[in-house]
């Protein structure tokens, strides 16, 4: 199996690594590591073994949140990130 120079499994935007039948997922892919990530993560790879229409994860509109004092919780682009899409869109 292929790895990337962070030691994380190199899959495609199904989970698939290089080997065939073998989907890596979590913690062992350069993705969010969140629970929610993973588990969405695990139902694409099943559906796409399974032949089902399966549609990749859009990582950057995962919600994220950190649980400090106060709590912290973002999803989608920064404004800076939004406005530069903008831009080259024009």
């Amino acid at each position: 199996m292929k790895v990337d120079d962070r030691g994380f499994v190199v899959v495609n935007e199904y989970c698939q690594t290089g080997e065939s039948g073998v989907y890596a997922i979590g913690d062992l892919i350069n993705t969010p590591q969140l629970a929610h990530v993973a588990y969405a993560e695990a139902i694409l790879s099943i559906k796409h073994l399974r032949g089902e229409n399966a549609t990749p994860i859009m990582y950057d509109r995962v919600p994220w949140a950190i649980y400090c004092h106060p709590e912290v919780a973002w999803a989608g682009p920064s404004e800076e990130q939004a406005r530069e899409a903008v831009m080259m869109s024009l």
